[in-house]
């Protein structure tokens, strides 16, 4: 199997724009410091801000609140050294989400009291984590903490610079009107690695033991050279002898599987199962991911109106900051022109289904191109309930097609623009800066000007 870099995007499903006008190329996260990002609550903490304040008093509640500040590093390491300083289990820590690992990233964290630290400071190379106490809360961080992130960034090495730059980057925000095609980003799936949702979908369909090769194995030219070197020694291997020893020291999660499989010969579910509940519910997550971008991209080549209720569809009112408030619920010919009425007010939206065992397909021309790629797919929704794999079911969620953005700044910086702006949780900045891009490849977001092949 060859991918090449072009491909990334495809293999992601994400194979549409929402403009028209040219891009200005460019790469983003040349430098970890050129992609800041910092998390705000729905009670209106700012991690950034909180990161830079001095050290709170005692901490009497159950749960402490953490501001940290990651840099080159990913989420999942992050929560594992806090857990470890902190003498408690992964899944002890509460997290917003995910946040990219070539980033100076502020973000909340949160842990039992049992022990409590008032910062930590962890460097090793170009990683670095640090963490403060912010406060005590009554209980832990989730998803629904979240309200929006805030973005820094700088898009570097572009093809144009100064006037010409500016008016290529305003020609395609006046396109934009305020929102863009609301994909789940290259970082759910991996740029250099985009395999999380093949893992998933082998997981669903009950190839565990594809699951576990494509985990261990699947490597790439743009994957640092060195853990593609320990992949394809331990294929080599593979069925002839113990082959954990390949995947020290970094590589923990394919350690882990490896190291069940050489006790435990071919007990590939047991292997997959070994690994943190937050990987086995983010491939399944990401699968579903998959079939939302390329449902999305279907929906841009054949010109669908996102944001206007169809009957059929299913919508949802929107609070202040664009997220849903409340249930969902179906349009049809009683309420349309209400819903329409809402919708052109900003107070109601479109959302599409991430699939899941609980998720609704809407009954509208929208939700008939969801349809054809779960046929595609070969997908039954109650596979998502997961029963080999439980903890990792997911019941599903539903997304707007459409996302807003606010507070759009951008200023040139000789070949790249630096550009800042806030958008609702769940949304992604690369998927934002994308439209202003266009570029060659997906590698242009991971630092990369050029691209190379990707092999299997």
């Amino acid at each position: 199997m060859m991918i090449s870099g072009e491909d990334v995007e495809r293999i992601c499903g994400i194979e549409a724009y929402a403009t028209k006008a040219e891009g200005i190329g460019g790469v983003l996260k040349h430098k970890p410091e050129d992609f800041v990002v910092w998390e705000h609550l729905v009670n209106g903490l700012d991690a950034r801000e909180e990161f830079e304040k001095p050290a709170p008093r005692p901490i009497t509640s159950p749960y402490a609140l953490y501001a940290a500040r990651k840099k080159n590093l990913e989420t999942l390491a992050a929560i594992k050294l806090l857990a470890e300083h902190l003498d408690v289990k992964i899944s002890h820590i509460g997290a917003c989400g995910i946040k990219d690992r070539r980033s100076i990233s502020y973000m909340f964290l949160s842990a039992p009291t049992r022990k409590v630290v008032q910062s930590i400071d962890v460097c090793f190379g170009e990683k670095e984590f640090e963490v403060k106490l912010v406060r005590g809360v009554a209980r832990p961080l989730s998803s629904r903490w979240l309200v929006a992130n805030s973005f820094d960034i700088v898009i570097s090495h572009t093809s144009m610079r100064d006037d010409a730059l500016m008016e290529a980057f305003s020609r395609i925000l006046s396109e934009l009107g305020g929102a863009f095609p609301n994909f789940f980003g290259h970082q759910r799936f991996g740029i250099t690695r985009p395999i999380t949702h093949l893992v998933g979908k082998a997981i669903l369909h009950g190839d565990y033991e594809l699951a576990v090769r494509t985990l261990l194995f699947l490597s790439t030219r743009i994957e640092m050279g060195y853990n593609r070197e320990r992949r394809v020694a331990a294929y080599q291997k593979w069925g002839r002898g113990e082959i954990a020893e390949f995947f020290k020291p970094n590589l923990r999660y394919e350690y882990i599987v490896a190291r069940h499989l050489d006790l435990h010969g071919g007990d590939y579910l047991g292997a997959l199962r070994r690994l943190p509940l937050r990987l086995k519910k983010l491939f399944i997550h990401a699968y579903a991911s998959y079939i939302f971008n390329k449902a999305l991209s279907r929906m841009l080549k054949e010109g669908v109106m996102l944001n206007e209720p169809e009957a059929g569809d299913i919508v949802g009112r929107l609070d202040r900051n664009g997220l849903l408030a409340g249930r969902v619920f179906q349009v049809h010919a009683g309420n349309l022109a209400a819903c329409r009425r809402y919708a052109s007010k900003g107070e109601l939206g479109v959302f599409l289904p991430v699939v899941g065992y609980r998720t609704i397909i809407p009954r509208s021309g929208k939700g008939e191109i969801v349809r054809e790629v779960l046929e595609e797919e070969g997908l039954e929704l109650s596979l998502f309930a997961c029963p080999s794999m439980p903890e990792a079911r997911t019941p599903g969620e539903y997304r707007t097609p459409l996302t807003h953005f606010t507070g759009m700044e951008y200023q040139p910086t000789g070949y790249g623009v630096r550009v800042r702006f806030t958008l609702p949780r769940g949304s992604y900045a690369t998927m934002l800066l994308r439209e202003f891009m266009k570029p060659d490849s997906a590698l242009a977001y991971s630092g990369r000007v050029k691209s190379k092949s990707i092999g299997v």
